[in-house]
């Protein structure tokens, strides 16, 4: 057995832990570094990684200690000018093997393979970022298509997207990237449940949810973590299921939100913090970044009108299906995962359905309102 993987399980709530102090310990301890040390075999290692919506390739990129400590190469995927001067900058310094590549433009799905293979990228490299903030999950497919499959793989998702809501960006060449006007309100990425959904069919298993950093930005990282199933079969571990996937989402919710100490989480009418029991905060999707800082800070264009925060709205639509509802108005993080198991039942089917439209429909209509 795998100790860090097990360990690393139990405390995402993959596995059932032996704590009973009902703790939540965050943030995720989780690198390419350790994957890859822990999961690939020696024999087996590329030293290659490809970074698609690089940025700067090094704030909050996982990328960057494997080219400046452990001599990587790579390619690395950007579009945006403003990004520029400090990705080459950057990228001077850490170039330790001089096999790292720029690949300067936006990414589409339907060239993104070819694009990397004409960069040097190998068919088996030892990992993968995606986060372009939009259309993460058809860049991967179009990755894929391609015959390129890493070893591991990190990507961004729409947190304030919970199970069992499939949501995903497709590409449309007529979209204009905005990060305020459409990011910042919801419209992004892909649920968590598509994208496991997803990485399930092509052959990975998860290996952790990424909410939130432990640094001075810790509302900056919202990602899941996934290994190919032959490296995880190699060291007998199964892949986790939809249930297991339910319950780390959940649970690392509550232990991003209870621990981060973002005091816009967690106030209670008491004003006590708990992690036995709150209920969940979103970001964007009318979440409590959205509105107020938004309009004052990055964009001037009217915010459009407030929704609901769809981790908040799942539990009514959870208990018009059935009452398995407490006393308290509290819930833990396992009565969360209870309610999104519940609408991922057959014969919730109608309920469930009825809960996408109006979440995918209110996130459509503040995105477009600002964007016009």
């Amino acid at each position: 057995e795998n100790t860090w993987l097990h360990d690393l399980w139990s405390a995402q709530g993959i596995l059932e832990s032996d704590d009973n102090t009902n703790s939540l310990p965050w943030p995720a301890q989780i690198s390419f570094e350790r994957m890859i040390d822990e999961l690939v075999p020696e024999a087996e290692l590329d030293k290659y990684v490809i970074n698609i919506g690089a940025n700067d390739a090094k704030r909050h990129d996982p990328s960057y200690s494997l080219l400046q400590d452990r001599q990587y190469g790579g390619v690395m995927v950007e579009g945006d000018p403003n990004f520029y001067h400090r990705l080459v900058k950057n990228l001077r310094r850490a170039n330790s093997s001089g096999k790292v590549q720029i690949s300067w433009g936006f990414a589409e799905p339907s060239s993104i393979g070819a694009r990397l293979l004409s960069a040097g990228c190998t068919r088996r490299p030892d990992a993968m970022k995606i986060d372009v903030d939009s259309i993460d999950m058809p860049l991967m497919r179009g990755v894929f298509l391609a015959g390129i499959r890493p070893k591991v793989i990190m990507a961004e998702i729409n947190s304030d997207l919970p199970p069992p809501l499939q949501f995903n960006q497709e590409y449309d060449a007529n979209f204009k990237f905005d990060m305020a006007g459409t990011a910042m309100r919801g419209f992004f990425g892909v649920s968590a449940d598509a994208l496991h959904r997803f990485l399930s069919h092509h052959g990975y298993g998860l290996v952790a949810f990424q909410l939130g950093s432990g640094d001075n930005c810790k509302n900056c990282e919202h990602n899941m973590w996934f290994a190919s199933t032959h490296l995880l079969k190699r060291i007998d571990a199964q892949p986790p299921s939809w249930q297991q996937m339910n319950a780390a989402f959940w649970k690392q919710q509550f232990a991003w939100q209870t621990l981060s100490g973002d005091s816009t989480f967690l106030e209670e009418p008491t004003g006590s913090r708990t992690t036995s029991g709150t209920r969940p905060f979103c970001h964007t999707a009318g979440g409590s970044h959205f509105g107020e800082g938004l309009e004052q800070k990055w964009d001037k264009r009217p915010i459009g009108p407030r929704i609901a925060c769809p981790l908040q709205s799942l539990r009514q639509a959870a208990l018009r299906v059935c009452n398995f509802s407490t006393p308290s108005t509290l819930w833990s993080w396992r009565q969360w995962a209870k309610a999104s198991a519940v609408l991922a039942m057959p014969s919730a089917k109608n309920q469930a359905s009825e809960f996408a439209n109006a979440v995918l429909n209110s996130i459509q209509s503040v995105a477009c309102s600002s964007v016009g």
